[in-house]
């Protein structure tokens, strides 16, 4: 596990070179995002085996979050869930309008107390 941020142009020629800097050695990008051409796009994987060959997977993250590095990714971001497993290597993007701190809901101070005693 682990990672590495970085920030790329819009265009989808400036991403597809920020991924090919990142990652000189990849022969198989598989791209789930409009943003990104890759070799090979989501659309053409017809079995899930078919990507078992991909170096570097592309996806977008609905919303991630800085403080545990979390992202949110469903079915409908990878369209084929075996991309997220058989990729070396998993390039995440998010939406920089998205960078906005938000902050943590309140709960009720009968469901706060509630919460304390289950924690006991």
């Amino acid at each position: 596990m682990g990672g590495n941020a970085g920030r790329a142009r819009r265009s989808a020629r400036s991403l597809d070179a920020f991924i090919r800097a990142r990652f000189p050695d990849a022969r198989v990008i598989c791209s789930a995002t409009p943003e990104s051409t890759g070799a090979r796009g989501r659309r053409r994987v017809r079995h899930p085996a078919e990507l078992d060959d991909v170096d570097v997977g592309v996806v977008r993250a609905v919303f991630g979050v800085a403080e545990t590095g979390s992202v949110w990714l469903s079915e409908r971001e990878f369209g084929v869930n075996a991309l997220g497993f058989l990729s070396q290597h998993l390039v995440v993007l998010l939406d920089p309008a998205g960078d906005r701190a938000e902050p943590a809901p309140r709960l009720p101070r009968s469901a706060a107390s509630s919460t304390r005693a289950m924690r006991c």
